[in-house]
């Protein structure tokens, strides 16, 4: 009878989200190794502090995406970008509320939602290599490429949401001067970013490295869903534009005599298909990810 309820108030007061899930959200942050400071930034301005992770934040939900900062003394400074995405509410509410309620819910914030728990991983200051600050900043704004994969990825979110009040606009064919010419097609702009489904399956990431203590080389197999791959290799993100970057685990001898397990840092974009790009933390070199 509550469940009916909830799913009766969603249709009188069209505001689906609003009610099942909210306005605000816990986002547990994780980091390897654990006791870091975690700041959350939000249009450059710090929203929250996780001290001495694992820990978990609450946070107000809005459109706008949010940048997580964590310290560590010896360790360089980590940064995850953490999108705000539709809420699984959000499509109840368009068929059960239609567009008035998913606007009560995207003026409050209670549509979107943020990835939750995150693992962050630091890498060790190494000989030569600037260690990163022990405390975190005031203000933070992400100069990565994800701001503009965040946008694409915004409008797709809001292409996917029917209004029915809205005309829909169908393009005229333009008419011929003479009815024994052809038409030329009106030729339409192509657009470098690529749907999830056509991003999503297995790749296969191969590592070419170039530092002493570190293997020649390094490969592994990653099964992206919603442009995401985690596995006990390591953790990977892809933007709609092809962009990735993330962490692998590799097995080196950086620390001492005995093999362990060091996280490489990548970074890369896709071209014709193949992803390339470069290697950093520990471990240097480059990499590459073809469909496999």
């Amino acid at each position: 009878m509550r469940r009916f309820g909830v799913i009766g108030a969603c249709m009188l007061l069209g505001a689906c989200s609003t009610i099942i899930e909210g306005r605000h959200q816990q986002i547990v942050v994780n980091t390897n190794p654990s006791g870091a400071d975690c700041g959350l930034y939000r249009q450059g301005i710090k929203i929250s502090t996780v001290q001495n992770t694992p820990g978990n934040a609450l946070i107000e939900k809005t459109k706008h995406d949010i940048w997580v900062v964590c310290v560590k003394q010896g360790y360089q400074q980590a940064t995850y970008f953490n999108h705000s995405g539709a809420a699984g509410a959000t499509f109840g509410n368009i068929i059960l509320g239609g567009g008035i309620g998913w606007a009560i819910d995207s003026a409050s914030g209670a549509d979107n939602k943020y990835d939750s728990p995150l693992n962050i991983s630091l890498v060790p200051a190494q000989s030569g290599v600037t260690e990163g600050p022990a405390t975190l900043p005031n203000t933070y704004v992400g100069t990565a490429s994800q701001p503009a994969a965040a946008a694409a990825a915004s409008a797709q979110k809001e292409s996917a949401i029917p209004n029915s009040s809205a005309p829909v606009a169908v393009a005229a064919r333009p008419a011929p001067s003479d009815v024994s010419a052809p038409v030329e097609a009106t030729p339409v702009a192509s657009t470098p970013s690529a749907s999830q489904s056509a991003l999503d399956g297995q790749w296969l990431v191969e590592l070419t490295l170039n530092t002493s203590r570190c293997p020649d080389a390094f490969s592994a197999s990653a099964i992206f869903s919603g442009r995401k791959a985690e596995g006990s290799w390591g953790s990977l993100r892809m933007t709609s534009d092809g962009d990735v970057s993330g962490w692998v685990r590799v097995s080196s001898t950086i620390g001492g005599s005995t093999p362990t397990a060091q996280p490489a840092m990548l970074s890369g974009q896709m071209a014709q298909g193949v992803v390339k790009g470069t290697v950093s933390g520990g471990c240097l070199g480059t990499f590459r990810m073809t469909r496999s």
